[in-house]
């Protein structure tokens, strides 16, 4: 039985459970908990919160095409899913997905929309509050496939009361909170990390490197622990849940030099925002002022996303980086132009349109800087406890310049007056601003100050406001990054659905193509035996004798090879109204 199978039964599926036989028929009594150690099949009453859907279709092409149009609109809302092949032959699918409470009938009038466009009954497509398990065998001892989830765990806040995975613990370890967990974008880069840059590819490298990761990112002890024994994050890991913490916190987490953020509610300035920060000032140069802090904005951004995922770097997609800035698709564009020229980002991989990869994929990118050991373990000088990611909403809605500011105040570690804040942002002048220039920074930095993150210490001097740690939190920026998600996620759909009419219409000219080549071909074949017959007609009969005797001593002089051989090329050249090959050749 696969694990994950058996670990997303106990996920979404709850009680009463009964078992079935090779008809479809129940063979036991309403059960309350879940048999084990049985080969028989198992019928579970799903979650309240989940969709479940059994797809009875004609053809894999309709379940296909059914799955598809889900699967997108699961992923435009961030909506967890899983299908797997129901074992009954091509076009039987089982299809579970937990939407939001607000979505809920959004998917249930979709789906009768699919129904609809597909011209089947309610039956074919049928929603079920009682479905076999994931991890149950078909009836009839039928492969069922892979399972395909949208990520490892469904999320926990639409499933209440769900238990979670629990480790047994020995008196002499160290104190572990097993309702500790990592976060979602922690999970995910544990889920999804490329683990073949691990010296050591076995359960404990692989189980080191994701440590590793997560360690630097803030983690916990106790939540790596807990997502380590947890079977539906990944394959390739158990040996922290075969040794127990004790084994975990001495032989993994303690190995571990890299200084953990101090919090998880705070962020880490000092692992990439600030050495990329350095690099993009050493080299603007005489770059436009705007030009600077939109540059720097997107790379202190774009490094703490693709950091993460070590020296092959990673994903970074153009709107996922408009979403995090603020600042519109042209200049982001242009901002990553100018980070790849002056070499502080690499392009790893460049995004290919294909129907497969035009709904996760894009180009993917690494650091080419240097982080240094002040990355991994800050100084005071060079640490702040801004609990504002740079790529929180918070930036949204304030002035461009806000972001360079604050990390002006960053690198220098102290307060600094209003000349020499604005010098080291990046604005030009030569020894004092203009008076322009000083009205339009006093105007940005009392901006700041009301959002909570400046202080002023004299007339003119202004220092990063550490000592109250809940700044405001931006509606205005929370607003404008809800709507550019919504607007990505029209354009996206609108791109992906593009793409699949232009695959599709590729398709069907590709069919009819094919189908007019082999109607070609076919009367190729019948214009050439009509030939042969005609000719054969004009022949004596002593003569046609005298074909048959030389054809039948080839036949039997020749290998069995060379008889394939000779009944293929006949068979090629044959039209389809011939009678059977096995008649002439009898």
């Amino acid at each position: 039985m696969c694990k994950k199978s058996a670990q997303l039964d106990s996920l979404l599926f709850t009680a009463p459970y009964f078992l079935i036989d090779a008809d479809n028929h129940k063979t036991s009594d309403m059960l309350t908990t879940r048999p084990a150690h049985t080969q028989q099949p198992i019928v579970g009453t799903l979650h309240p919160n989940v969709v479940a859907i059994d797809f009875d279709l004609d053809t894999e092409e309709e379940a296909d095409w059914a799955l598809h149009h889900l699967i997108t609109w699961c992923e435009d809302r961030s909506t967890w899913y899983a299908h797997r092949a129901s074992g009954g032959g091509p076009g039987r699918v089982h299809f579970l997905a937990l939407p939001r409470k607000e979505h809920r009938d959004e998917l249930a009038s979709y789906i009768e929309q699919l129904r609809i466009e597909l011209g089947v009954a309610k039956k074919q497509i049928d929603v079920r509050d009682k479905l076999r398990l994931l991890s149950s065998p078909h009836r009839q001892g039928h492969a069922r496939g892979r399972l395909v989830t949208a990520w490892a765990t469904p999320p926990a806040e639409l499933l209440p009361g769900t238990p979670r995975p629990r480790q047994r613990r020995t008196p002499s370890a160290p104190a572990h909170d097993t309702a500790d967990q990592l976060t979602e974008r922690q999970r995910r880069l544990a889920a999804t990390l490329d683990c073949q840059e691990a010296i050591d590819q076995t359960r404990s490298g692989i189980e080191f490197l994701i440590t590793l990761r997560l360690k630097a990112l803030g983690a916990t002890a106790d939540a790596v622990f807990n997502a380590l024994c947890d079977p539906t994050l990944r394959d390739d890991i158990g040996k922290a849940a075969e040794n127990g913490y004790t084994w975990f916190y001495s032989h993994v987490w303690e190995k571990i030099d890299v200084e953990p953020a101090i919090s998880a509610k705070t962020y880490n300035w000092a692992t990439y925002a600030l050495p990329m920060s350095r690099a993009v000032r050493e080299t603007w140069g005489n770059w436009p002022t705007r030009h600077k802090h939109t540059v720097e904005h997107v790379a202190v951004v774009a490094a703490a996303r693709i950091g993460a995922h070590g020296a092959a770097g990673g994903p970074l997609p153009l709107r996922d980086l408009v979403e995090d800035t603020g600042i519109d698709k042209d200049t982001v564009s242009a901002a990553l132009k100018t980070l790849r020229e002056t070499g502080l980002l690499i392009r790893t991989k460049r995004f290919r349109i294909t129907e497969e990869s035009v709904a996760t994929n894009s180009d993917h990118y690494a650091l080419a800087i240097e982080l240094g050991p002040t990355s991994l373990t800050p100084t005071t000088s060079l640490y702040t406890q801004l609990p504002h990611a740079p790529a929180a909403p918070l930036w949204l809605a304030l002035p461009p310049a806000a972001l360079s500011t604050t990390l002006t105040l960053m690198h220098s570690g102290q307060a600094l007056p209003l000349a020499n804040l604005l010098q080291f942002t990046g604005y030009k002048f030569q020894t004092q601003p203009s008076t322009r220039q000083k009205a339009l920074g006093r105007a940005l930095l009392r901006t700041m100050e009301e959002h909570g993150l400046l202080a002023t210490t004299d007339q003119d001097t202004y220092e990063l406001h550490t000592t109250n740690q809940d700044t405001e939190k931006s509606a205005a920026g929370l607003d404008k990054w809800n709507k550019l998600r919504a607007q990505h996620r029209k354009e996206r759909k609108t791109f992906r659905e593009a793409v699949v009419a232009v695959y599709e219409t590729a398709r069907e000219i590709k069919a009819e193509w094919k189908k007019a080549q082999l109607e070609a071909i076919e009367r190729n074949k019948q214009q050439r035996r009509a030939g042969q017959e005609r000719w054969w007609a004009t022949l004596s009969p002593e003569r046609r004798e005298r074909r048959r005797e030389i054809f039948k001593e080839m036949w039997h002089n020749a290998t069995a090879e060379e008889r394939q051989v000779r009944l293929a090329k006949i068979e090629a050249s044959r039209p389809t109204t011939d009678p059977a090959l096995y008649d002439l050749a009898a």
